[in-house]
């Protein structure tokens, strides 16, 4: 039997996907508390409503591949770099980030 070789988390194809996925966040956090008056805390919580959000999202698109073409798909360290970038950068997206720190 012969092991498999550990997959690399941090790829460029990963750098790319969660660059996306944080700028989908972004724009989905800045509606949620701007323009929705009735709206939760989409980016407060632990873990962050929106990064679940948007990986399941990102999970249902990375089967849709699977299925087109099966060398498009996202390993699973590729998925946790992603998913790191996005739990730890939703917060920052919220007033914590932006009303505290810049003034």
């Amino acid at each position: 039997m012969v092991p498999s070789q550990p997959s690399r988390g941090l790829t460029i194809r990963s750098f790319i996907v969660a660059l996306v996925s944080m700028l989908l966040m972004g724009i989905w956090i800045q509606y949620e508390e701007l323009y929705n008056t009735y709206g939760g805390p989409l980016a407060e919580n632990s873990p962050p409503n929106s990064a679940v959000g948007v990986i399941v999202v990102l999970l249902v698109v990375c089967a849709i591949l699977y299925k087109i073409r099966k060398p498009l798909r996202l390993v699973a360290a590729e998925l946790v770099v992603i998913y790191s970038a996005l739990v730890l950068s939703a917060p920052l997206m919220t007033q914590g980030m932006w009303h505290r720190v810049f003034g």
